[in-house]
């Protein structure tokens, strides 16, 4: 049956698609049909409803996780914990149809890997349904890294469960674990308020925000030795406390630009930069892998190259987002594209200083078969260099010579063509 169907004359909803895009196997049981005369609109929501209710059950079976463990997932990323109720509850007859806000929800949590969508009305048009390939037709290249922002998984949300580090920086929405032990045992959970303090029963206001979680602990020993004289540094003490991260906040931050998915997205405070852009997708065609910026405050904070992680496996995570933190991923900069006997042949991006040497080097190195006394390089010409039927050039390279002398590598031009061609094809 054709995933495009219309009720009552009306195209299904965005929302109804992706779900049941999702799993569509597991919106196949049997549930009661609804009565005759319903109107259209309202079948519409038991489908979306009752599918929604049967993929979340087959999935979180699947992950092994209980009600419990989703609920938890729910709060620890600021949402309210009986929000899938209806859908995990099967006595509930008529679960409310799901909403962009729920969709979003599940996204974030990881239970469903759900994309954005939009509620209303629209017609699809039936080849957007259609499974393609993300690789294109194999005479083209595609550009160096575009596929692997692009496909659509779970598996890189951050981990928010086990111990947060000492460079942590609290913020209002936190929920901060006080416990003393010793001459006196108490344990305080303690939340961030919005003007960001915190509020020790017998200790008072204490400000936090802005503070990591080791300058917390440091200053606790002045606010605590205040009430409680066994609070000292050193073996002597004869009450000790510890403060631990409860519940964490969710930051607010937007993706912007040469962007696959532009938009706000909710990510937890220990989430990274790749964090984020895989939840947009990544950049576009159009869009630079060489120059992610992240924009705190109207200025630059950090400027990213993405082929230190896409091409040495740093994985950035020292690069932490704050909320309103602005990712900005500009047009991309100068591309070359290189062909042949290579490990990856496709369309890499150059910095100003880099070389042939380099776009090799990015490329995996030559193969087994590769010819390296001689690398062809076509070039177009700039307008001002051009003659008239002359408006192309093809530069000869010996890569093995530019290999023992680096410095002899030639400096490449925004759209030139490499070619490595093989010991017996060579033309």
């Amino acid at each position: 049956m054709s995933l495009l169907r219309k009720i009552g004359g009306r195209f299904l909803t965005a929302a109804a698609i992706a779900v049941v895009l999702i799993l569509s196997a597991g919106s196949s049981s049997a549930q009661n049909p609804p009565a005759p005369g319903t109107p259209p609109g309202q079948i519409q929501q038991q489908i979306d409803a009752l599918g929604l209710r049967n993929t979340l059950r087959s999935r979180i079976t699947a992950m092994g996780l209980t009600d419990a463990q989703v609920r938890a997932r729910l709060t620890s990323m600021g949402y309210d914990p009986a929000t899938l109720d209806p859908y995990l509850d099967d006595r509930v007859a008529n679960p409310p149809a799901p909403t962009e806000g729920l969709l979003n929800a599940l996204r974030t949590i990881g239970v469903l890997e759900v994309p954005p969508v939009e509620l209303q009305t629209q017609p699809i048009r039936p080849d957007s349904l259609t499974s393609r390939p993300l690789a294109q037709d194999t005479s083209e290249l595609r550009v160096f890294g575009l596929d692997v922002f692009q496909r659509t998984t779970n598996q890189f949300q951050p981990v928010t469960s086990g111990a947060v580090p000492e460079s942590y920086i609290l913020g209002p929405g936190d929920e901060i674990a006080l416990v003393i032990t010793g001459d006196v045992e108490f344990q305080y959970v303690l939340p961030v308020t919005r003007e960001g303090f915190i509020v020790v029963p017998q200790v008072g206001q204490i400000w936090v925000n802005g503070l990591t979680l080791g300058e917390l602990r440091e200053q606790m020993y002045s606010h605590l030795g205040r009430v409680y004289s066994g609070v000292t540094r050193g073996a002597g003490a004869t009450t000790r406390f510890d403060v631990s991260l409860g519940r964490l906040r969710t930051n607010q931050v937007f993706v912007t630009g040469e962007v696959s998915i532009p938009g706000t997205y909710l990510v937890s405070p220990v989430a990274s930069l790749l964090n984020a852009l895989y939840l947009a997708g990544g950049p576009t065609a159009n869009g630079s892998f060489r120059d992610v910026n992240v924009m705190r405050g109207g200025r630059v904070v950090h400027r990213v190259d993405l082929y230190e992680y896409l091409l040495r496996g740093n994985n950035l995570d020292n690069i932490r987002l704050e909320p309103g933190d602005v990712i900005y991923i500009p047009v991309h900069g100068e591309q070359v594209s290189i062909r042949g006997e290579v490990v990856r042949p496709a369309i890499y991006e150059l910095k100003p200083t880099e070389t042939l040497l380099d776009l090799v080097r990015f490329a995996g190195g030559p193969t087994a078969p590769a010819q390296l006394r001689r690398v062809r390089v076509e070039r177009i010409l700039p307008e001002n260099q051009r003659a008239p039927g002359v408006d192309r050039v093809v530069i000869d390279v010996s890569l093995a010579e530019v290999v023992r002398n680096p410095a002899s590598a030639p400096a490449l031009n925004a759209g030139d063509d490499v070619r490595v061609f093989a010991v017996r094809g060579e033309v």
